[in-house]
């Protein structure tokens, strides 16, 4: 339950072996629970002939508690969960997930409420998606729009693409891109009929179409 490491570095002048900088640190962790640990740090620096007005030696204490996040982790186990869940999803992590895309052939929408493709806008915000997974994305009076690509997660088959149609709610996974095609950031959201809700911000955003 407790761990020690301690670490130190020993600097001396090439020339004069007695002018010298020193640095240790050392820390004791103490396991709480599973994901909870207490921690205290000591820092000592020493300088053997420092500047003027500078003192030889500086020490620094510092307790602190560490949430591990993880395997054991509720918060990191209810999110694995949460995507787990879906059945048909036999394994989910944070760099893959086994999905398919719903067809987006012009010749299977019946009416609008089938196809992601419109244009989606919340307050100031404004998605132009299209048919065959792209799009763009302008706030405000940004100066420029930012490129989109996304896709649709069923967990039905290719062949049940009829069945998937029927599912009312769909996780659509948003891959945004500069004017220069570089990768940006990846946020999530859910699709309903008209409605698209975002889950990748601290307040929840719903566009409407």
């Amino acid at each position: 339950n407790l761990e020690f490491s301690c670490l130190g570095y020993y600097q001396p002048k090439i020339d004069n072996g007695s002018d010298y900088l020193t640095s240790w640190s050392t820390e004791l962790t103490m396991h709480l629970t599973q994901v909870l640990d207490l921690s205290y740090q000591l820092e000592f620096d020493h300088d053997s002939q420092p500047a003027n007005d500078v003192f030889k030696t500086d020490t620094r204490q510092k307790f602190s508690f560490v949430y591990r996040f993880g395997k054991e982790d509720p918060l990191s186990s209810y999110a694995y969960n949460f995507l787990n869940s879906t059945e048909g999803l036999d394994e989910v992590n944070a760099s893959s997930i086994v999905a398919v895309e719903v067809s987006t052939k012009t010749e299977d929408i019946e009416d609008s409420s089938d196809t992601l493709a419109g244009e989606w806008v919340h307050a100031d915000e404004r998605f132009s998606i299209l048919l065959e997974g792209e799009g763009e994305y302008a706030k405000g009076s940004g100066i420029y729009n930012e490129k989109l690509t996304w896709t649709l997660v069923s967990t039905q088959t290719q062949e049940g693409s009829q069945a998937a149609k029927k599912q009312k709610t769909k996780l659509v996974i948003i891959r945004f891109s500069d004017e220069e095609g570089r990768p940006g950031r990846v946020e999530n959201y859910l699709w309903n009929g008209n409605t698209l809700v975002g889950l990748s911000d601290s307040t929840v955003r719903v566009f409407k179409r």
